[in-house]
């Protein structure tokens, strides 16, 4: 188990104030004890605990001590030990001092405080538990925090939650620690919808901190409710908080799924401009299709040509998706000569497709033998059987394709239905 190293100079304010208290409103303690415990006071605020060990020690030996003098000296001593980081005998003195069970409450509270800390440090969670229980937050701020980290370890997942939750409530602006914890234990505890409610919280808390808007965007994801994760990635980015590259992508990936392509592709593109190191043809490739999704048809094409002059063996499919993009611009003669070497290089995913687009585009382009071929190879697919032989008819009833008329006509009854 991991904890923060327990700084003795931390509590030595409230070491000598327990001292101090002692010797004002204890009247047990014998006036002989006054002097030589403020030296023990002076010797913890020099940080000099071996001093005051030594102090203490000679101290024990006189006689006689009441009951409550030898216990206070054992806590006393047990502080000393506290501070000179010497956890063992100090939970030994501690113990000792509430084994006598003559010091007040308030004391006791005060050692019960220190032995949690004690016990946590040294991987005894269920001792700490023991101690840090019921311990007034008023009075000791952080106990609860050291008491679900005890329970946490233990394995008792809903009594830390519950101690944590504690923690957090009535503040109006909890610490990041203790956020971050609770954070955790939800976690641990598979309980997202709870955590999520919390993340959204945290990045009210704190809007500066990206790691509360990449939790809460996790989160949502995780219970499926992906619009919410992309307006929290975006506004991650209108906050001049910069997305990682893995952002990013599931960034660009909530896009697409929405139906958002163009803001998909800008994306991708200002990656492209910010010199993003993953600018290769895979990047690009994506680009190109958020651009078609897009119905971005210049763009998608520029990507696509550079893309087809890098690579010498291309692909087919990225082929058919150039054609595609010259044959929704009117660019008939390029999409037939695209189209052509996709389905040369290979076989596209879709080659009935394929076929049917090149044989309209050859019609658009009066070109009636290569437009035959084509609706013919097209008409042996299913699916585009029936729109291949409505072409082919139509061919059949217009043989001079150089009337524009007849063409034009045609177009709202047959093209743009591959």
């Amino acid at each position: 188990m991991n904890h923060s190293r327990m700084s003795p100079q931390r509590f030595l304010p409230l070491i000598v104030l327990l001292l101090a208290a002692s010797v004002e409103a204890a009247p047990v303690i014998g006036a002989a004890l006054q002097a030589p415990l403020q030296q023990v006071i002076r010797h913890l605020e020099q940080n000099r605990p071996a001093a005051a060990i030594d102090a203490l020690r000679d101290l024990q030996q006189r006689q006689p001590l009441s009951h409550y003098e030898q216990a206070s000296l054992q806590r006393f001593l047990g502080q000393a030990y506290f501070q000179g980081e010497q956890p063992e005998l100090a939970i030994q003195a501690f113990e000792q001092s509430l084994a006598s069970e003559a010091l007040t409450r308030a004391e006791q509270q005060d050692i019960r405080y220190l032995l949690g800390q004690l016990y946590l440090k040294q991987d005894r969670p269920r001792l700490a538990i023991e101690q840090l229980r019921g311990l007034d937050p008023g009075d000791y701020p952080r106990a609860a925090s050291y008491l679900w980290r005890a329970q946490t370890a233990t394995g008792a997942h809903d009594e830390a939650i519950a101690t944590a939750q504690r923690l957090l409530q009535g503040k109006s602006r909890p610490a990041p620690d203790d956020i971050n914890h609770l954070l955790a234990l939800y976690r641990q505890a598979e309980r997202p919808e709870p955590a999520r409610a919390l993340a959204r919280e945290a990045v009210g808390w704190y809007p500066a901190e990206r790691r509360y808007w990449q939790e809460l965007a996790r989160l949502q994801l995780q219970l499926g409710e992906k619009r919410a994760a992309a307006a929290t990635l975006q506004t991650m980015e209108r906050l001049g908080l910069a997305l990682t590259a893995q952002e990013r992508d599931r960034l660009i990936r909530l896009y697409l799924h929405l139906d958002a392509p163009l803001k998909a592709a800008e994306l991708l593109e200002q990656g492209l401009a910010d010199g993003d190191p993953r600018n290769n043809a895979q990047h690009r490739a994506r680009l190109a299709a958020a651009w078609l999704q897009a119905r971005a048809w210049q763009q998608a094409e520029r990507e696509l040509e550079a893309l087809v002059a890098e690579q010498p063996r291309t692909d087919p499919d990225r082929l058919a998706d150039l054609a595609y993009c010259h044959y929704q611009q009117g660019h008939w003669n390029q999409a037939i000569a695209n189209y052509r070497q996709a389905l040369a290089a290979g076989r596209p995913a879709d080659p009935g497709r394929a076929w049917l687009l090149l044989g309209i585009a050859a019609i658009k382009a009066k070109d009636g033998d290569t437009a035959q071929a084509a609706l013919q190879e097209a008409e042996a697919y299913p699916r585009q059987h029936q729109q291949a032989n409505q072409w082919l008819s139509f061919l059949r009833l217009q043989p001079d394709l150089n009337r524009e008329s007849a063409v034009d006509a045609s177009d709202g009854r047959l093209a743009g239905r591959g």
